[in-house]
């Protein structure tokens, strides 16, 4: 079983925050310069960052084991 630690969960709040923010610029800049938010872009941009976080959460927690 994985344990999961506080200092892991900010750890991966701090990994998706930073990777992801950078992933949607490159991704999705055209979309910031507009201001044309379509839902389907907010959309995979929130899934994006979840990813991020599940991938660094997991990983981390791993680690420790």
């Amino acid at each position: 079983m994985i344990k999961i630690k506080k200092q892991n969960i900010v750890l991966a709040l701090k990994v998706s925050l930073v990777v992801g923010t950078i992933l949607g610029m490159i991704n999705h800049f055209d979309m910031f310069l507009s201001c044309n938010f379509e839902i389907g872009r907010i959309i995979k941009m929130v899934v994006t960052y979840l990813v991020l976080f599940c991938v660094s959460l997991f990983s981390s927690s791993y680690q420790e084991k």
